[in-house]
């Protein structure tokens, strides 16, 4: 299945965008891990508290996964970089509560997007260092 296609299965079923990060990551790597995916959903709407989004506490989940190196900073502050520049620059900070404008019903209509473009983008990264 494509990523696109899995990211839009995922997101029907009820993932969160966090559990969705690490689910996709799991998926690259051909593993299962669905304590991991359940434990990250506490990541989920900024930690439940509408701070930082979950997209990047998920992405910074993600990066161990693949490379347990120094490098892994590396790769999450590119990451970071790209979500700022793509995001948060234009909201206002990289918490829900900026992303979101503060309302959660705000979630259908900007995060599944926004989840998929970050996945393409930490992927593109990791990619990039041979990942």
């Amino acid at each position: 299945m494509e990523d696109r296609q899995r990211i839009a299965a995922l997101q029907r079923e009820g993932f969160s965008c966090s559990q969705i990060m690490v689910q996709m990551a799991l998926d690259r790597q051909g593993s299962e891990n669905p304590e991991l995916v359940l434990a990250v959903k506490g990541l989920s709407c900024g930690m439940k508290v509408m701070a930082n989004c979950g997209i990047l506490t998920g992405a910074a989940c993600v990066v161990p996964l693949f490379d347990q190196s120094n490098i892994g900073t590396t790769i999450f502050t590119e990451f970071l970089s790209w979500f700022e520049e793509n995001y948060a620059r234009k909201k206002g900070g990289i918490d829900c509560r900026d992303l979101l404008n503060g309302d959660l019903a705000n979630r259908p209509a900007r995060c599944p997007n926004m989840v998929a473009q970050s996945w393409f983008a930490l992927a593109g990264i990791l990619d990039e260092h041979g990942f």
